[in-house]
Formats: structure tokens, sequence, C-alpha cells
């Protein structure tokens, strides 16, 4: 039915250990076994589909919570040649709608090659969505697997969604890759992730937000855990060491975007800490000598995107990162190219100023963003959730404490107090959504 690489390995493991579970739910308990996951996709894919007819292809919309249906119907669709396109289900309606119309312009796929939709978050501008082939994802699946090393006896949680990138890929791509168990939880729910780890699990690709909250508002359960790691946004140096502190597991970080897949790991016993690791195999890692701009190119990586051209640089997608190479070829990630803020002429790197702001032990959480006074003058705002809501610190101590580590010109003009930030379903913090506030 397909030469796809990793529905060869998955059958291969149903051979070895049919009975083994490949997903188990765990706040229902049900599971199945690799056997049965490819005796239903394989089912799954002869009955059709009922996808939105492109050509000699088809656009499927799944729309799924982390349940068995979803990987089932994921490899029933992509064997059948057809192109997934992953949603929340809590993705509102009219968000749809505008997915659906552009996704028409998608044009006819070869006979038999599945491909996935993937919607970027604006990692390089404004949100687009993103094809990539069932070859990037043998690419990105077996990367993983062996960076990180999965094996077939580790049991992996899956609390990131499935529907997302960094879930996809860490959630079901590389566990099956390497006949893993995927212990099912629903969203980033803490009483489930202990559950899972009460299962027996041994291999927890997270986010920094789920980290600080397990390492900070429960006691450590009795756990297996060996890899623990995070991705999608930033993992403060303090929040890893209380993690590591209360788990007595380091936590490593994986770096990707949407657009390339996973690409680099940093191991937290071999590699620098401060560095998000070193580029896998096939992947070529650039920093360009005038901008500092991280460009990268991978098999993995993107083969267009939907309606809107692809611009690459000798082959490399530009991130949007700024960075620099270690001599031993980890890339250290200093700011965002395109959050600069144009301070009369001087350049503002909004993630320098939210470091000093959080280094302030009154404050928990710190986004710094343009405060736009004219069409062409610009000063900093932060905005900052205390660490106690109740004692807020005091705002001119803040810009104080800012200005005795910064140039003066990037200490933030305005300084809001909140309670919360609005995030993703990974954890990332929603800037569009403040400046816009």
């Amino acid at each position: 039915m397909s030469d796809w690489a990793l529905w060869e390995r998955i059958q291969s493991h149903a051979r070895c250990s049919p009975e083994q579970p490949a997903f188990i739910e765990i706040e229902s308990g049900r599971s199945i076994s690799y056997a049965d996951v490819v005796a239903f996709a394989v089912r799954s894919a002869s009955g059709g589909s009922h996808g939105e007819p492109y050509g000699e292809s088809a656009r499927v919309m799944l729309q799924s919570a982390n349940t068995i249906d979803y990987p089932i119907a994921f490899l029933a669709h992509l064997l059948n040649g057809l192109a997934v396109f992953p949603n929340s289900p809590d993705v509102p309606k009219a968000e749809l709608d505008r997915a659906t119309e552009r996704t028409g312009r998608l044009a006819p796929l070869p006979a038999g090659e599945g491909t996935v939709l993937l919607c970027s978050s604006g990692t390089t501008g404004l949100p687009k969505i993103v094809r990539r082939t069932r070859a990037s994802l043998d690419v990105v699946a077996r990367n993983m697997a062996d960076c990180i090393g999965f094996r077939p006896a580790d049991k992996v949680i899956a609390a990131v969604p499935l529907v997302h990138s960094y879930g996809m890929e860490h959630g079901l791509l590389a566990p099956l890759w390497a006949g893993s168990t995927v212990l099912l939880c629903d969203g980033l729910n803490v009483q489930q992730i202990v559950a899972a780890m009460k299962q027996g699990a041994t291999i927890f690709p997270a986010v920094p937000s789920i980290i600080e909250l397990l390492s900070r508002s429960i006691e450590a359960p009795a756990h297996q855990l060996r890899r623990v790691y995070s991705a999608g946004s930033p993992l403060p140096a303090n929040v890893a060491c209380d993690f590591a502190r209360t788990f007595g597991v380091a936590v490593g970080q994986v770096y990707g975007m949407t657009e390339l897949g996973s690409v680099l790991y940093h191991d937290p016993a071999r590699d620098t800490p401060g560095s998000v690791g070193r580029a896998c195999v096939g992947v070529s890692v650039r920093v360009d000598p005038q901008t500092s701009e991280v460009l990268i190119r991978s098999e993995s990586m993107l083969a267009d995107y939907i309606g809107e051209p692809l611009e690459l640089v000798d082959g490399h997608l530009r991130t949007g990162d700024l960075g620099h190479l270690t001599p031993t070829g980890e890339l250290v990630l200093t700011g965002r190219l395109r959050l600069l803020i144009d301070v009369g002429g001087a350049k503002v790197n909004p993630l320098e100023v939210e470091n000093v702001l959080m280094q302030h032990p009154g404050v928990a959480i710190a986004v710094v963003l343009p405060l736009k006074l004219s069409e062409t003058v610009s000063k900093v705002r932060a905005i900052v959730v205390p660490t106690d809501p109740a004692i807020p610190p005091d705002v001119a101590e803040l810009r104080a404490f800012v200005k005795s580590q910064l140039a003066a010109y990037k200490v933030p003009r305005v300084i809001d107090m909140r309670n919360s930030l609005p995030r993703s379903t990974t954890g990332k913090i929603l800037r569009q959504q403040l400046e816009t506030a």
C-alpha cells in the first residue's frame, strides 16, 4: 500500500510485538496494540476518504484531542495519499473557515503522495499554512528517535496536542518509529501527567509552562523518567533547575519550527547550559554574519507554503532567530529578529529586557513589547506577572532595577501588572494578543 518508511517500521513492530500497546489513554484506560494500529489503519484507508477533492488528491480536516482515534485516522489518511490538516477541537469555526479557504489553493499531489498541512504560529512572520511530505515526517521521526534515544521499552507522555507539530513529532512519529508506548493525556493536565508518571513513563516531551507548574506546585511522585525535555519557547534556567531539584532529572531542549520540524537537541548531560543543542544528522545550521539570523536546512523541512512563496537562502530557511554557533557546534540563541524594537534608531532586544526583569524576585513572568507613541516613535513597554499577585513589585523599583543593568533606552517606559498572560495550547505566550490589547 505504501513505501512510507514510518509505516514499514510500524508494521515491523506489529509483527515482532503484536500485543505491545502503541497508545494508552490515561483518563479512560483505553489502549490499542501495534497489531491493532496496523489493522485499523489499513481498514480505514481501504474504506476511502470523506475529504474535499483536489485533483487526484483530497484534503481531510482532522479536529481531535489526544485520543487513540486520532493517530489511527492520521495514519490511514496518509496511507491513502491524502492531505491531512490537523486542528485543535477548540479552534473557532471562523478560523477553520479561513483555513478551509486558504487550503483551497492546494495543488494536486502525485498519486499516493500523502502530505500534512500544519498551521505555523507565525515564527517567520504572519501565520501561514505549511505543507510537509511523508518523507519529511520519516526524517524527523528517525532523527528524534536517535538523538533522544527512544526505545521499544519506553513509555512516552503525550500531553502536548498531537495536532501540533511538536506534539505530532514527539507523541506520535518518534515513538512509533522506535516501537515505544504512548501515554495519551488530555492536554497539559497535571493530574494526568502525574498519573502517567505513576504508570512508568520514561520520556516526557514538555513545554516550559508545564515544567514550571510541575516543579513548583506538586511533590514529585515516584517515577522512572529518564528523558525530560522542553520546546516551544525559551526555558528559564531557574525553572529547569527547580524541576531537576524536584524530580531528579535534568531537562533537555528541542529546537525546531513547524516549517522545519525538530532539528536540534540539547542533551543536558553533554551540552553547554544556555544552548539549544546540536544539529541532528543531515541538518545544516548557518548564522548570517551580517544580521546574526539563524538559517537552517533539513530534509524534514516543508515542501512549501500553501498559496504563498517560499524563500530560501541556498536551501536554508530563515528562522527569525538571532544566535551564534559555539566551537563545538551548539546553537545559542540571543533573540528574535522580528521582535526587535526600534527606539530612536537603537534596537532593543525584548528577550534581553525580559531576562533582566525576571531576575527580580517579584517578577514571575515578563513580556516586553513596543510602545508605539506615534507613527515613527516607539518606546519599550513591559507586562509583568508578579510572583505574588497580592504584593506586586513597585513599578519605579522595577524600572530602576532594569536601569541598573541595561542602557537607559532599554528601560520600559510603561510596566503593566497582570495576573496571567494569554498562551497557546502548547504554552507559548501569544504576543500578538498582548500587542493589540
